[in-house]
């Protein structure tokens, strides 16, 4: 662990990590399927948040079944023995037994995400989805020492698919990848996503 100091969530930790004289109050929670297709990309993911927080400070949200789940903390725990792993839902109704089978959408997602996150006490969070994951630590830096309160980064060739000016309505394809920061406040004052939107929505 860089730094040498004990990693407690909401608490500075001093060490070289980002290049900073203090390691802010920061943490992720990427997001996946657990589609086997996309596990080689989360595993990168993983990997490169790790070379930058402790992994004390990275969290792993899974929407699919129990199975799927268990697929993801055995494919990571190899190299990642202390990652948290949570499936969607997990942190309302602690019994995977009791938990609804099948997909719940992108906003019950990333609002797993957050739980985690706002539960940590951290200032600064990040969501990531599987397929994105920092170069360097000028990732954390630019949004940290920045002065916006929240952002939201997305990659990828965007193509108008259809408009309509007359009704002021554009239609766009699906970025490919996404990294959202925010700040706690901005949580608090907010709110997270919108789950009725189903599992399509966010």
């Amino acid at each position: 662990r860089a730094g040498g100091t004990e990693d407690r969530f909401g608490e500075v930790m001093t060490g070289p990590l980002l290049g900073m004289a203090q390691l802010p109050s920061i943490a992720v929670a990427i997001s996946t399927t657990g589609d086997a297709h996309r596990l080689p990309y989360l595993s990168e993911s993983v990997k490169a948040w790790a070379t930058l927080l402790p992994i004390e400070r990275i969290a792993v949200t899974v929407d699919g079944d129990n199975s799927v789940a268990e697929l993801v903390t055995n494919v990571l725990s190899a190299e990642h023995p202390d990652l948290t792993v949570i499936r969607v839902g997990q942190l309302v109704t602690p019994d995977p037994t009791k938990l609804r089978e099948g997909r719940l959408g992108v906003a019950a997602n990333k609002n797993t995400g957050l739980a985690w996150l706002h539960g940590r006490g951290v200032e600064h969070m990040f969501l990531c989805d599987d397929d994105t994951w920092p170069l360097g630590a000028e990732a954390l830096t630019l949004h940290v020492a920045g002065h916006l309160s929240h952002s939201l980064v997305c990659w990828g060739r965007s193509r108008l698919l259809q408009g309509s000016p007359e009704r002021g309505v554009a239609s766009w394809s699906w970025p490919r990848g996404v990294l959202m920061y925010l700040r706690r406040e901005v949580l608090g004052a907010v709110g997270g996503f919108v789950e009725a939107f189903g599992p399509g929505g966010h």
